[in-house]
Formats: structure tokens, sequence, C-alpha cells
């Protein structure tokens, strides 16, 4: 027999929208296998996170670093954002610029700086550079391709589910949720659409679920409150 189960993170009776435990209502006995059939998320994830990829720092006489607030961002508010708040910081006449040919980014001053891409919490991958600190020159471009695209794929854990997968790094979870859409619009990821995911699971009571939503380091993702649902269809 499959039954199909509708989970709504508002339905939850503890826990936030993306770490959450929800009762089942009307508990389905004995269930197999488990396939997610859909899922509902509106895209409300950040590209630049507070204490993961926010700072900017450099050296120009001293040492200088910004905070950029978390936000979802384009290429053109990054850069105008990052360029504001270093000219607020040091009056070097800095100018951030994007080309669409190369996809890297240049920043220049009026004098010598240097970037420092080592400090912690630095965006040296989404804007291109490498973890190290770069020479003293007035003019300054990525080495490799601007990168606001991250992230691209969510995972889903259910702790009564089990796991079905794993990362390289050792993150495990129970589905994997890819994703193309732009911030501000809803993630829907339907299995006609995408794949086929599904979890055996040895004759399994669900009465209640914890549920966690997370990003490919094992983070909870912060959707700012705003809830979400999957469906899955169980096999009894």
């Amino acid at each position: 027999m499959k039954q199909l189960l509708t989970i709504n993170s508002i339905d939850r009776d503890s826990g936030t929208s993306t770490s959450f435990h929800v009762p089942v209502k009307s508990p389905v006995p004995y269930v197999q296998r488990v396939k997610l059939k859909e899922v509902l998320v509106p895209n409300t994830v950040y590209r630049i996170r507070a204490g993961v990829n926010d700072q900017v720092a450099w050296h120009h006489s001293t040492d200088f670093a910004i905070t950029v607030p978390p936000g979802c961002y384009t290429t053109t508010t990054l850069l105008s954002t990052i360029q504001a708040a270093m000219l607020l910081a040091d009056a070097n006449s800095y100018a951030w610029s994007y080309s669409a040919d190369t996809l890297r980014v240049t920043v220049t001053g009026s004098a010598a700086f240097s970037l420092l891409w080592s400090t912690a919490h630095s965006m040296w991958r989404e804007l291109g550079w490498n973890n190290s600190n770069t020479g003293s020159a007035t003019s300054q471009t990525a080495p490799n391709v601007f990168s606001l695209y991250e992230p691209l794929i969510l995972l889903i854990q259910v702790r009564e589910i089990g796991q079905a997968g794993c990362t390289t790094a050792g993150i495990h979870y129970t589905f994997r949720l890819t994703f193309k859409s732009n911030s501000g619009e809803v993630i829907d990821w339907a299995e006609a659409q995408f794949y086929e995911q599904e979890v055996s699971v040895p004759g399994v009571n669900i009465g209640e679920l914890n549920v966690s939503l997370t990003y490919l380091d094992g983070s909870l993702v912060d959707l700012g409150a705003a809830e979400w649902h999957l469906d899955l269809e169980l096999e009894c």
C-alpha cells in the first residue's frame, strides 16, 4: 500500500523552519520504502552569510576590513556594496568592476594595496580569488571567475527515515535537493522533473518526524523564518 504524506514545517511543535520536530497525527505503520515526490522551498537563501563569507580585508599603509551584510546580492549590488564600504574605511579611490567577457572582477585604487584573502570568513571564493593574500598593486584582477551561484544543492535529513547518501565531506543526508531558481523565487523540486530518490527502511512506524534542511557542510539553512513543505510517498 502506498500513501502520500505532506510535511509542512509550519506544523512543527518545536524547532525552527529548517530544523524541527513534527507529529504525524495519522501515523503510518510498518513503512518499508520512502520516496521523495516534491519539495517547495522559498529561495530566501543568502549567498553572503554572516560569519561564513562576509569579510573583505586589505592592506594600504595599515590593515583594513569590512563586513558585508548578509543577503542574496547580484554581481552589481555586491560589488557596489563592497566599494562603498571600502571607500568609507579608506580614502584610496577604490573602484570595483566586473567583466562580462572574462567573468572576472577587478579592483583598483589610487595607491598600491594588497588584498588579504587569507583572513577568516573572507569572500575570496565568491569574488574569484585564491585563499591567499595578493601582492601590492594599484590594480588587482581576480585569477578565477566570479562565482555568486552557491548554494546549488541543499540537503534534507529526516532522522526517522535514515540516510541515503553522503557527501565527500562526510555529511549524511536522506534526500538531495538540487535547484536552479533565482533568489526570491520558489525552489520547486519534483521527481518528474529531476530524478528518483528512494530510501528503504526496516518497517518503521511513522508517528513523528525530525527534519532539517542544511547546506553541503551540514550547517542549517536560514530561510529567514520562511516555511516550506515536502511530499513523501510511503510504501507499507
